[in-house]
């Protein structure tokens, strides 16, 4: 994976989650557009039959227990996952993907 010069690179990590103590990771990807392509197509069903209920893209730098860089919310609504800002009780909550 190369990055801009200059920039770092970064991953896009895909999180569903049905409440704060059950979140799932599904993966990365290397683009952002690959990422929200994989949330429109609801990739490998990761609303799991309708158990998830928010979806969570971050971006993040490679290291050990990296920060958040952005994130980009979904609810799931109607059989798809929908663009949504961050829910209330997420508020003080990063790097879902790592736990």
């Amino acid at each position: 994976m190369q990055a801009p010069t200059g920039k770092n690179p970064t991953i896009f990590l895909m999180t569903a989650i049905h409440s704060q103590a059950d979140a799932r990771v599904f993966g990365w990807l290397e683009s952002l557009e690959k990422a929200r392509q994989a949330a429109q197509e609801n990739s490998l069903d990761m609303s799991e039959e309708n158990y998830y209920t928010h979806l969570v893209i971050e971006e993040m730098s490679p290291g050990i227990h990296c920060q958040v860089q952005n994130e980009w919310w979904y609810s799931w609504l109607d059989g798809h996952w929908q663009a949504c800002p961050k829910p209330d009780w997420a508020q003080h909550t990063t790097n879902w993907s790592i736990g």
